[in-house]
């Protein structure tokens, strides 16, 4: 169990408790471990508050950003690609980027996404949407584990409709 003390400072801690019974001939004894978690509640809070304030930047990025698998699925969307293709996260996630966004049954021609799960190195392209009245330059940027292996690409959209036609 999960308990809250006050040290004699006034400062409080929390502990993770386990007992245990033990018996011994005739007579029986509890054991009881006390863990201090105070340290680890810190660095659990530390990591929301960290996951929250990421969520908070991904999110108020108003250009499309979407998180790839090496195989294309969608693991994580922004709130731009949200309302940009009038949809919710779920039924994003786990789709291949491909069908979702460009309605293909294959990865795009020059897709950036492509470039970079090869090469493990940044890449961008220009795209026309299917209808041709809207054009994206897509950037993607790879995400390495410590080994240099592709983890995820990040995919960055950026509507330039307006400079290609000026």
């Amino acid at each position: 169990d999960s308990l809250s003390f006050m040290k004699k400072d006034g400062v409080p801690m929390e502990v993770d408790l386990s007992t245990k019974r033990i018996d011994l001939r005739d007579e029986s004894f509890y054991q009881s471990i006390f863990r201090d978690l105070t340290e680890q509640r810190k660095l659990e809070k530390k990591i929301r508050e960290s996951k929250r304030n990421l969520e908070a930047i991904f999110d108020g990025i108003r250009d499309q950003l979407s998180l790839q698998a090496p195989d294309y699925r969608i693991l994580r969307v922004n709130r731009a690609v949200v309302e940009n293709y009038q949809t919710t996260f779920e039924k994003l996630l786990n789709q291949k980027c491909y069908e979702a966004y460009f309605q293909r049954s294959q990865p795009c021609e020059r897709c950036p996404v492509s470039v970079t799960i090869e090469t493990k190195q940044p890449a961008t392209s220009i795209m026309k949407s299917l209808e041709g009245n809207t054009t994206l330059q897509v950037f993607s940027y790879p995400i390495l584990d410590e080994k240099g292996n592709v983890l995820s690409a990040i995919e960055y959209m950026k509507d330039i409709t307006e400079e290609q036609r000026l």
